[in-house]
């Protein structure tokens, strides 16, 4: 049997874990959260998981130093959004669990630079995020799937095909046409989703889809995909500028490192050891 990775998108857990402790209106309750929604993951697969690894958004932003408007309406973190993470570094420390963080990278490509290194290794891969951006990883003959914690539900390759009709590593070329309010990715003007699925299916990419006379498309598509604005900037050039924002980029990951050479085993007892000493502290 293969073995088999967990790579949790701590970013998105910790936000998750945030918001349920806000709802509780009880901030200590955000480390507990935290490591339920990774032993939730955890139990997701029968039989669990070989090895576990969590990546991590850097303070610096590359996209950002490239396109400053990347993620630009974000509104600032919670006064208290950071406060509970040292007992969640702590614990993960103690644990000796894997964290990978590499300046200058978002956590997307640190995931999908540890996904690349779980392929070289020949094991199977589970990655841990609500973010759609990972469905760009999904892999049939890797054995690569997608589990969303705020749904409980795993994204395969199979129920990715049955649900967009084109192969996982499109996504990226869907997602540069399509408007992302959350990233402040502007896609091209008029194009959403369906329409972006469609197009990818007739066109493969956004290369062939430029070289082509767009004749598979209806007027009104083609003209929103060719259309320039008063300002000089074209849908196309705003397509393969959203591109580069969406497609992931690979991190030479931090060596000496444990996952190279013994990655950490796991299992549903992943936080007891905080139970005692860290819930006395902030629950209390």
């Amino acid at each position: 049997m293969t073995d088999r990775a967990l790579v949790i998108d701590r970013n998105n857990f910790y936000t998750i874990a945030y918001w349920s402790a806000i709802k509780k209106k009880k901030l200590g309750y955000l480390p507990i959260r935290f490591f339920e929604k990774i032993n939730e993951a955890y139990n997701s697969r029968k039989g669990g998981f070989t090895f576990l690894f969590i990546a991590w958004d850097s303070r610096v932003n590359n996209r950002k130093i490239e396109n400053p408007m990347y993620k630009a309406n974000r509104s600032p973190k919670p006064d208290d959004f950071y406060e509970m993470m040292p007992y969640v570094l702590d614990v993960l420390t103690m644990r000796e669990v894997q964290q990978y963080n590499v300046e200058g990278f978002e956590g997307d490509d640190i995931i999908y630079s540890v996904v690349e290194m779980c392929k070289e290794k020949g094991y199977s891969v589970t990655v841990s995020s609500a973010d759609h951006d990972m469905y760009q990883l999904i892999d049939k003959d890797k054995d690569i799937d997608i589990y969303d914690p705020r749904t409980g539900i795993t994204i395969n390759y199979d129920k990715f095909i049955e649900k967009y009709k084109i192969e996982p590593f499109r996504w990226k070329f869907v997602k540069s046409m399509m408007t992302d309010k959350s990233d402040n990715v502007f896609g091209v003007k008029g194009i959403g989703p369906k329409n972006a699925v469609d197009i990818i299916m007739k066109y493969n990419d956004l290369d062939t889809l430029y070289a082509s006379d767009m004749s598979k498309l209806s007027k009104s598509i083609k003209e929103k995909l060719t259309s320039t604005g008063a300002d000089g900037f074209s849908a196309k050039k705003s397509a393969y500028d959203s591109l580069k924002m969406v497609e992931f980029r690979k991190v030479e990951l931090p060596y000496p490192s444990l996952a190279l050479i013994n990655p950490v085993k796991i299992n549903q007892s992943i936080y007891v050891e905080y139970e005692e000493w860290i819930k006395k502290d902030i629950l209390n």
